[in-house]
């Protein structure tokens, strides 16, 4: 595979996880479910799947 070839290959990969990430989030969002994120402390919270939504543009 060439490096344009790969180069190719990856931005499809990248945009099948954003879309499906998106995907995700808004049925969860229908549905008023939470996703359970980590910070860097390793402290485990939850969000409200809109608000990620929200305050990501990426995922509207």
């Amino acid at each position: 595979m060439s490096e344009k070839e790969l180069e190719i290959f990856r931005n499809k990969v990248r945009a099948g996880l954003l879309e499906a990430e998106r995907n995700m989030l808004h049925e969860k969002a229908a549905r008023g479910e939470t996703c359970v994120y980590q910070d860097d402390n390793g402290r485990i919270y939850h969000v409200a799947a809109k608000d990620v939504i929200a305050a990501n543009p990426r995922f509207q």
